[in-house]
């Protein structure tokens, strides 16, 4: 397993725990990694919540979060209902930095920046 995916798993699990705690009457059902789209699901009597859990090994400022297509779809169908939440230097369950919450994140998206991967989508001129 890699260091991503341990500490993707450390960071659901950190998120599973805090929002039992915080939302106790809520249906918290976690998908982890495989699932598209997202990671958890939280239901209660006002809403469905879809929740993508990111992490970093680092602070955010050094390194990038990165949203796979299906988890940009789910973002721009669910809007309001759709949280990005990022866990910072994970190491353990009870050893990280910070956690960000952002609420419905395509309503900040105001620019796509293309990394030197989409060049092989790309043709000679």
């Amino acid at each position: 397993m890699s260091y991503n995916d341990e500490t993707g798993i450390l960071a659901e699990k950190i998120i599973e725990k805090k929002l039992t705690d915080q939302f106790s009457r809520a249906d918290i059902q976690l998908f982890g990694g495989n699932n598209p789209g997202y990671d958890i699901k939280m239901t209660n009597e006002e809403r469905t919540l879809y929740i993508e859990v990111k992490s970093t090994k680092n602070r955010w400022a050094e390194e990038d979060i990165l949203l796979s297509k299906k988890q940009y779809e789910k973002a721009k169908e669910e809007g309001d209902s759709f949280w990005l939440i990022v866990v910072e230097k994970v190491k353990s369950e009870t050893d990280y930095v910070e956690i960000t919450v952002i609420k419905n994140p395509l309503q900040h998206f105001i620019h796509l920046q293309l990394d030197h991967g989409w060049k092989e989508f790309g043709e000679e001129l």
